[in-house]
């Protein structure tokens, strides 16, 4: 008899070290994925300082930095590229980080703060108090970005919660989308009497400056730091535990302001980059999270060197691109049932759940 209990334990004993090595095995990969997805992003932000209207070589733009001047050179990569590719490194990075938030929340892989209508609200307040309101800061387009995207995701979550059937995550990207389709209904309506309107509610980040990163940077920085702690954090206390279920919702839409301000309405980069990472790396989001703002960032890079290209010297809307190749990837991770596969661990106790 003891015989038997010792040959079980030990059996259970195997079972539990085999599937701890399975364990660091897998974390082992998916640590040096975040590596390389690192070094391929600062690989991808060296080649688009080198990619536009005007080309530049590596050793033109590394002089460039080194011996700051008034050439054009200088101008060209310091000036106006340089911010361009922060922008969307942390452009990327909080667009990936505000999805994974939204759909940790709604137990859903599709929510986005574009489908939320949430930059597109930002972008359409943004593009109306720079048209109207003389002597427009850089403070003053934070101002209107936030209130845009408070008062569209207000909008977006009282006309679901008029909505009795389907997941909360449905009716919210129904409502979004309408609530979009109105904002750009009502931008042509307004700019056929004026030119710029159209430009502002794109809101091209070629126009990105260093007084605008200045902002962006810290900003960004904020909201990414507040989303790791939604993800990471584990409150001991009652207080901690009330203070955590209330950050979710400052984050995404501090983070939507931040992204209205630089691209304007843009959708896709949220859900398809943490859809992608759930369904082929991990399911935990204590992975997603770290993973899709790397490949947010480099997705964005990207994005931003064929804006600046495909048509030079135009530089296309960021929206139009993000659209052409998200909208098919995300048709056919659907007909691939994609989204079925990216299913949600149980919510942690300290974060709330919307139904």
């Amino acid at each position: 008899m003891n015989g038997e209990r010792g040959n079980i334990l030990t059996k259970n004993a195997q079972i539990t070290y085999e599937g701890d090595i399975r364990t660091d095995h897998k974390h082992l990969k998916q640590t040096l994925l975040f590596i390389l997805l690192i070094v391929i992003m600062l690989l991808a932000s060296a080649w688009s300082m080198t990619r536009g209207a005007v080309s530049a070589s590596p050793k033109d733009v590394w002089d460039a930095l080194q011996n700051p001047g008034e050439s054009a050179t200088y101008q060209v990569i310091y000036e106006m590229r340089l911010p361009n590719v922060l922008a969307a490194i942390f452009g990327g990075m909080g667009l990936a980080a505000s999805g994974v938030i939204l759909q940790r929340v709604m137990r859903h892989p599709l929510p986005d703060p574009g489908t939320m209508g949430m930059t597109g609200g930002g972008a359409f307040v943004i593009s109306l108090a720079a048209l109207y309101i003389s002597d427009f800061s850089v403070f003053h387009y934070f101002v209107a970005s936030i209130i845009g995207s408070i008062v569209t995701s207000g909008i977006v979550w009282f006309l679901a919660s008029r909505v009795k059937r389907g997941s909360m995550a449905i009716r919210s990207m129904f409502a979004g989308t309408l609530i979009l389709l109105i904002i750009e209904g009502s931008v042509r309506l307004i700019a056929q009497n004026t030119d710029n309107l159209i430009s502002l509610w794109y809101a091209p980040a070629s126009g990105i400056g260093w007084s605008l990163m200045n902002w962006l940077i810290p900003w960004f920085a904020i909201g990414l730091f507040g989303a790791f702690t939604i993800v990471f954090a584990r409150p001991a206390t009652e207080l901690g535990k009330k203070l955590i279920k209330i950050l979710p919702i400052i984050v995404v839409i501090e983070l939507s302001a931040g992204v209205a301000l630089a691209f304007g309405a843009i959708a896709f980069v949220g859900t398809l980059v943490p859809l992608l990472v759930r369904r082929w790396v991990s399911k935990d989001d204590r992975w997603v999270l770290p993973i899709s703002v790397i490949l947010g960032a480099i997705l964005m890079v990207v994005i931003g060197v064929v804006n600046r290209t495909l048509i030079a010297p135009i530089e296309l809307p960021w929206n139009f691109i993000v659209s052409i190749v998200g909208a098919p990837i995300m048709i056919y991770l659907l007909c691939r049932n994609a989204v079925k596969e990216a299913n949600f661990k149980s919510t942690p106790t300290h974060i709330g759940k919307i139904q």
